[in-house]
């Protein structure tokens, strides 16, 4: 600050420079908020991490997986537009190599199953690390990667039932090897070379439902 002291009349204006106070008031810029704590800008414009963010922080777990009790499934997939594409010898056998390629690589255990002309059915239980859908998109994912199709092969979605008895287990396992009897293609279940009626590496059924 500049004050302008007279040395008396008809003498020189000297200017004399007195430095501000400590606690002097500085004036506040435009924007109140430039000068506030960062926390408090925190909670006036938050940050949100929205569920489609495609790279999470490597911190937060991508999925929650439901306790492997409760993982044993009946599965249902079907071809587009229900074609009847393992009606042919050759892709019957790619599916049913497909299946147990997976399964020797331990992603999932493989109760039962069986290959119809236009439809898949497996019992499994997924590995603990892997979940449902990341099991099927192995099945249905390798089988079209090896046929290397021009067309669709797969429905996009999948029907799956909990298995949480011994009960449920057995009937589906039944269900499963009997449907090629009940569709009239063979007369008895171990007659049909794609499924798990004459498969001896049939995983038994989890602990936790006997």
């Amino acid at each position: 600050m500049l004050i302008h002291r007279s040395t008396g009349p008809g003498k020189l204006i000297i200017p004399i420079r007195i430095p501000p106070r400590k606690n002097a008031r500085l004036p506040l810029p435009r924007d109140p908020l430039a000068f506030r704590p960062f926390a408090t800008r925190s909670l006036l414009h938050p940050v949100t991490h929205r569920a489609t963010n495609p790279n999470p922080p490597p911190n937060l777990p991508r999925m929650h997986l439901a306790p492997q009790e409760t993982r044993t499934y009946f599965v249902t997939t079907v071809t587009a537009q229900r074609r009847r594409l393992f009606q042919v010898a050759a892709n019957a056998d790619l599916l049913q190599s497909t299946l147990l390629h997976y399964h020797a690589q331990n992603r999932f255990l493989l109760h039962a199953f069986v290959v119809m002309p236009d439809h898949l059915h497996v019992l499994l239980t997924p590995a603990p690390a892997v979940s449902l859908e990341k099991a099927m998109q192995f099945i249905k994912g390798g089988f079209s990667f090896r046929l290397k199709s021009q067309r669709d092969v797969w429905e996009r979605s999948f029907d799956e039932s909990q298995i949480l008895s011994a009960q449920r287990f057995h009937t589906g396992r039944r269900y499963i090897e009997d449907n090629p009897v009940r569709c009239g293609l063979v007369s008895e279940p171990q007659a049909y070379p794609y499924s798990s009626a004459t498969w001896p590496n049939a995983d038994p059924m989890p602990v936790y439902l006997r």
